[in-house]
């Protein structure tokens, strides 16, 4: 059952949505069945409604009803959804290679620090093979990391209804450092509707989905493990190696590799800290390019990924004379 608290936004009351996580032991099939046990176990979560300025008619009743539940374990944390909907025709039979934005589509907002200052951003849809990640700051305002993570989602058709999934690794949200990781989660998750043109919030929001201030809170997450505070940044090229900074809570062998452009593995030991490392790359020719980088941890075999937009300008020098002229 939701439940509701009052928050004071801009001097004004505003009511935002309460929830729980369900710990389990086994991780769902990421297939957007539901069919698993946990999922009639958790505790669904409805009452969507739309914006405030959504409709001339100020009515905040959405039209077709929507409901999640929130799973995690050690590891991950598990989405799911439940969307009514009398006409599925419309989704099987629409186009996969449409732009997310212009679909039906769940979005996911959250602050594993508990604070609506920054906050991750995942967005899927059942009808397009698009899919979006990011995480903003200074309340949505800024975006200080081109953000490239990995995670999953999928999504099935049922009797009046489609579901959906899905699954955020806890080390994937790697611009928040375990020293800031909270329990309680700020959070929210929205449905987009083309048909009728609904755009339904589980926390109540005013003017559209970045509304930090106005998400509502999700108790029950897990810590994040130590050797999982683990993050990649600042990548940049420098001469015929890719070079970046990592952050590992906890010291301990790492192997680099970069799957699309790099020409060997470099196998570095990581400080608990930042240590700077250099992987060699050939890229074909000068462009940008979305690079996937992936490190190994030898101690156990976990795979860390992210990607980030490499700018390749290998123009030679060019020298001109001008004393004496030629």
């Amino acid at each position: 059952m939701k439940k509701l608290v009052v928050l004071m936004v801009a001097g004004v009351a505003a009511v935002a949505a309460n929830a729980d996580v369900l710990k389990v032991a086994t991780a769902p099939t990421i297939d957007g069945k539901l069919d698993e046990a946990a999922w009639a176990e958790a505790k669904w979560e409805g009452g969507f409604q739309r914006f405030r300025s959504s409709k001339k008619d100020a009515s905040r009743t959405v039209t077709d009803q929507t409901e999640f539940a929130i799973l995690a374990d050690a590891r991950c944390v598990y989405v799911g959804v439940r969307c009514e909907e009398p006409d599925l025709g419309r989704l099987r039979d629409g186009d996969q290679d449409q732009d997310l934005w212009g679909t039906d589509d769940v979005e996911l907002f959250f602050a594993p620090s508990g604070s609506n200052f920054d906050f991750y951003h995942f967005a899927a849809s059942p009808v397009s093979t698009s899919h979006y990640a990011d995480f903003a700051s200074e309340g949505g305002y800024i975006h200080p990391d081109p953000f490239g993570t990995t995670w999953s989602s999928a999504f099935a058709y049922g009797d009046g209804e489609w579901t959906g999934e899905f699954a955020i690794p806890l080390a994937s949200l790697y611009m928040t450092r375990n020293a800031d990781w909270q329990t309680e989660w700020v959070f929210n998750i929205t449905r987009s509707s083309r048909q009728p043109n609904d755009r339904a919030s589980w926390s109540p929001v005013d003017l559209g989905y970045l509304e930090p201030k106005r998400f509502g809170r999700v108790g029950g997450f897990p810590m994040r493990k130590a050797e999982d505070d683990f993050a990649m940044s600042d990548v940049r090229l420098d001469g015929a190696n890719l070079a970046f900074s990592v952050y590992s809570a906890v010291a301990g062998d790492g192997t680099f590799e970069v799957p699309q452009y790099g020409t060997a593995p470099v196998r570095v030991a990581l400080k608990a800290g930042y240590t700077d490392v250099q992987v060699p790359v050939t890229y074909p020719e000068n462009g940008r390019y979305l690079t996937r980088l992936r490190c190994t941890r030898a101690a156990d075999g976990t795979v860390f990924e992210r990607t980030w937009p490499v700018s390749v300008d290998l123009t030679p020098i060019r020298v001109k004379l001008t004393t004496p002229a030629y």
